[in-house]
């Protein structure tokens, strides 16, 4: 079996960059490492041009940086905008939704919210019983963190 030519194992290595940063995205779904892969497949594609590592290295830096910032930009100005027009589990904070499986301690349950089901974690690690109201507090990654609700009279 040849060994990979250094061009060859730039790609490869650009590649499993963007891959476990993608990996790491969709098991935390907070949208912090999506710049990272776009930076690493922006390297991935210098590499294959024969573009020296360390311009490689400093563009994934740069694109990664910028994509970042501007990320960060978009996700303060949407969490400005009111609660209705908000994307994400953001949007549900404050809403009302009820238990489908139960919240035992500090492990997850299902509660649903309007039309969709979320993973959700108990705020105080009060166990939740299926069909008792919650109101969710914050999001977590990609779970609800929701408290008993109680309603004002």
């Amino acid at each position: 079996m040849a060994m990979l030519d250094a061009i060859d194992f730039q790609i490869v290595l650009w590649l499993v960059v963007a891959a476990l940063s993608g990996f790491g995205e969709i098991m935390s779904g907070t949208m912090h490492l999506v710049p990272f892969v776009v930076g690493a497949l922006f390297a991935a594609i210098l590499a294959a041009l024969g573009v020296d590592m360390a311009w490689a290295l400093v563009v994934f830096a740069a694109i990664s940086a910028t994509s970042l910032v501007w990320l960060r930009r978009f996700a303060i100005r949407s969490n400005r905008e009111p609660p209705s027009a908000r994307i994400g589990g953001v949007r549900y904070v404050d809403a009302v939704g009820v238990v489908t499986a139960d919240i035992v301690g500090s492990s997850a349950g299902r509660v649903r919210v309007e039309t969709e089901s979320w993973r959700a974690l108990s705020k105080t690690d009060e166990p939740l019983a299926a069909g008792a109201r919650v109101r969710v507090t914050e999001v977590r990654g990609n779970a609800l963190i929701v408290v008993p609700y109680e309603p004002t009279t």
